[in-house]
């Protein structure tokens, strides 16, 4: 059809097609420009509201509330409960355990370590190592430490018996310092 049409007629339907072609390029740009700022300002609004969200919840979860105020208020008590105790001097508060174990032992068992815990409640959780001289020794003195009354809780592993002679233990209990 261009054919037909004269030198300056083609000329200015070439001009003519670029400037439509141009315009409804731009008319796409701009409708594309518009959908992304559009679509940016609705996930910045969304965004902004998600983080005041998470913002709040983080509050609400470091913020204290009343009921657990009570377990901290437990929770320093105990911890005084455990300065006290540490503060008396420990050759008088254990001195009364080493006298007890001491009687309890015979001559077949030697006690080599002694260690002692405060415990929060009071009293103290005791641990003593040694070597019986064989496994009548070693369990006759299981025997007389769980007969005193200021010792609970008397452990003795069981894998300190394996020995025949020569074995070595550790006793766990816990020790107070008032009879129950």
């Amino acid at each position: 059809m261009l054919n037909l049409l004269t030198e300056s007629a083609q000329h200015d339907a070439r001009r003519e097609y670029r400037l439509r072609l141009a315009a409804v390029a731009c008319l796409f740009v701009g409708v594309e420009i518009l959908a992304a700022v559009a679509g940016g300002t609705l996930s910045f609004f969304a965004l902004r509201a998600e983080g005041e969200r998470l913002a709040a919840e983080e509050a609400a979860k470091l913020a204290v509330p009343p009921a657990s105020q009570g377990g901290l208020e437990e929770t320093v008590a105990d911890t005084r409960a455990r300065l006290a105790v540490l503060g008396a001097p420990p050759h008088e508060a254990l001195s009364g355990a080493l006298t007890v174990l001491a009687a309890a032992r015979t001559k077949d068992v030697r006690l080599t370590q002694f260690s002692a815990e405060p415990l929060a409640e009071g009293g103290w959780a005791i641990s003593v190592g040694g070597v019986a001289a064989h496994r009548d020794a070693l369990a006759s003195f299981e025997r007389a430490v769980k007969a005193e009354r200021r010792f609970a809780e008397v452990s003795l592993p069981l894998g300190s018996f394996a020995k025949e002679k020569e074995a070595p233990f550790t006793l766990r209990a816990l020790y107070r310092d008032t009879l129950p």
